[in-house]
């Protein structure tokens, strides 16, 4: 590449800048000064990787009561040079709530996969840090962008509507002022329907008199 390098360690290092075809000559001359002199041609191109970054996730509700869905939406693009198929896994704190394969996701491909999580076995007044890890690709050097974190979904007792650890007068009016409307009046609150039905009734109305009082 125009360069020439002179010394007298048995190894030498060159690095090639730009990718192209090179002719490399070498030439030795020994200590009374006889030269031999070789050649060979070297093709110089860009490195293949692997590398799979997770860069997006969104959560449906950030408040929820025990038996609810909560559902996560995990972006992932593929940031290399081959087509990957790869797991990709949802945790709540600490525990794994589903894992999904990501089939032939293509270079600089973007794709969003949908998951769900059931939480009616969920103890409420709990909060759980939602975060996406995908599985760490053969050769993979590029792996801190493989876990994303981003989003807390709170589970609440049904009947706490404002979610502060307690089931008051405050959380009554709030069923109150919603009291008989289904889903699509503007009056509607998903709060206070806490069986998910897309109405409020005697059923929500029974539900928060079950616990009233209680605190977590």
């Amino acid at each position: 590449d125009g360069n020439t390098t002179s010394t007298s360690n048995p190894i030498i290092k060159h690095v090639y800048t730009s990718i192209g075809t090179y002719n490399v000559t070498l030439t030795v001359t020994d200590s009374e000064g006889l030269t031999d002199t070789t050649w060979k041609t070297i093709n110089v191109t860009i490195a293949l990787i692997h590398d799979i970054a997770v860069t997006n996730l969104t959560i449906s509700a950030n408040s929820a009561y025990p038996g609810w869905t909560v559902y996560i939406n995990v972006t992932v693009q593929n940031q290399g040079d081959y087509t990957e198929t790869f797991d990709l896994t949802i945790y709540a704190n600490t525990t794994a709530i589903n894992t999904q394969t990501v089939t032939n996701l293509n270079p600089a491909e973007t794709r969003t996969i949908t998951f769900q999580w059931n939480t009616t076995d969920i103890t409420p007044c709990q909060n759980f840090t939602i975060w996406s890890q995908a599985q760490t690709l053969p050769d993979e050097t590029e792996t801190e962008d493989n876990t994303l974190t981003d989003g807390t979904v709170k589970i609440k007792m049904p009947g706490d509507v404002d979610g502060n650890g307690k089931i008051d007068y405050k959380d009554l009016f709030s069923l109150a002022a919603a009291y008989g409307v289904s889903q699509g009046d503007p009056r509607y609150n998903i709060d206070v329907d806490f069986n998910l039905d897309g109405k409020i009734d005697y059923r929500d109305l029974f539900t928060l008199a079950a616990n009233y009082g209680k605190s977590c």
